[in-house]
């Protein structure tokens, strides 16, 4: 419903007379005490915390919910001259009826309308609901939460395992500094100490990375694909992309919510309606919209990489052998359409296909040539 498909995004980063490899000024990491530059701002401009958003959400369902039983209860508890007259009164008005329902159809259409924006490099038009202050706002709080959280359960600076995470995201961060989305968030790396397989990047530039997930990539080529994935997020703005959305569909689904308990007879008949509209609204929408954003992520993360000189090869084959061994393992395959990820094979078959544009970004960049043979095709044999 809201996804528009992608124009090439190759196009983003080969462009005729313009050198996206050209050398770039060095990124200090954040042991190296760099400091951001201070931008001039006549008044400071007051934005409502996302944190209220989603504290109101679950109160807007509850209200809904209860103002549709209430509305059901009152119709019950009517006598039957008087429903006569409430039907009366509103044929009677339904030209204002009629003319309420089209102005917030069409309020609505418009707050749609003007916060449409196209996602950087792939130009897909998408709803953005919060902006830039507000998204880091979120991210600080959920960073200070997971830091809060890990307590001491971290790698130090001075680790050999947190050294070389920081050398991989780094190298990422200076080969591609000039896209503004890279240029323009202070970037920070902590490595857990946990054997969960998990890495991500919060939208204001703090990489996350779990031990588990160091141990899962062979080297510094594989890491250097998943940390580029997960850069690509960030670069996307998929993080204000999936709170928007979210937020887009609470504030269309309260009506459907309040119609439900309110038109259906009895509470448990509504309950059922209501749980069975929420799992067809995951399946048919929330699910694809995320899987959509994964392999749009692995597009651009892939070339991310390219332009950081990694063997982008290895990335097909992390996620092959990611697949084999859930064959060996005897784990049944994940269902694709009940997940937000595609699966193993789903990536690695579309990196593959998406190889000869990030060998190609990676020849430009005046990398160093790579072995004639990918170890992409020894895990397929």
């Amino acid at each position: 419903m809201f996804l528009l498909r992608p124009r090439p995004i190759f196009c983003a980063f080969i462009t005729k007379g313009v050198n996206r490899c050209k050398p770039l000024p060095r990124v200090r990491s954040p042991t190296q005490n760099s400091r951001s530059a201070c931008l001039f701002s006549t008044s400071e401009r007051r934005n409502l915390h996302p944190l209220i958003w989603v504290l109101i959400r679950p109160l807007a369902k509850f209200s809904a919910v209860a103002v549709g039983r209430g509305v059901r209860k009152w119709w019950k508890s009517l006598p039957k001259d008087r429903k006569g007259v409430v039907i009366t009164a509103l044929k009677r008005n339904k030209i204002k009826w009629a003319f309420g329902i089209f102005a917030a159809g069409g309020a609505g259409i418009a707050y749609y309308e003007t916060h449409l924006q196209e996602t950087p490099l792939t130009g897909r038009k998408r709803f953005i609901a919060f902006n830039s202050t507000q998204i880091n706002e979120l991210s600080e709080f959920q960073y200070k939460m997971l830091t809060e959280d890990v307590g001491l359960g971290v790698f130090g600076n001075n680790h050999p395992v947190h050294k070389r995470v920081e050398a991989i995201a780094f190298r990422l961060i200076r080969a591609n500094r000039d896209l503004k989305e890279i240029a323009g968030k202070e970037w920070t790396v902590t490595v857990i100490a946990d054997l969960t397989q998990n890495a991500f990047v919060l939208p204001n530039g703090h990489i996350f990375v779990y031990k588990g997930m160091l141990d899962v990539c062979e080297n510094d080529d594989q890491l250097g694909a998943i940390l580029g994935h997960e850069l690509a997020h960030a670069v996307l703005g998929h993080g204000a992309e999936q709170v928007s959305y979210t937020h887009l569909f609470e504030l269309l689904t309260i009506v459907l919510v309040a119609l439900i308990w309110a038109v259906l007879p009895t509470d448990f008949v509504s309950a059922l309606a209501h749980w069975l509209m929420q799992r067809v609204i995951q399946v048919a929408l929330h699910l694809p919209y995320s899987r959509e954003l994964e392999t749009e992520a692995d597009d651009i993360g892939l070339l991310l990489s390219a332009k950081a000189c990694f063997d982008v090869r290895e990335s097909v084959t992390l996620w092959k052998k990611l697949h084999l061994q859930e064959v060996s393992d005897g784990e049944p395959q994940m269902v694709e359409w009940l997940s937000t990820h595609p699966n193993h094979s789903t990536r690695s078959a579309a990196l593959e296909e998406k190889l000869p544009e990030a060998l190609f970004l990676r020849q430009q960049c005046n990398c160093p040539s790579l072995p004639t043979t990918s170890s992409a095709k020894l895990v397929s044999k």
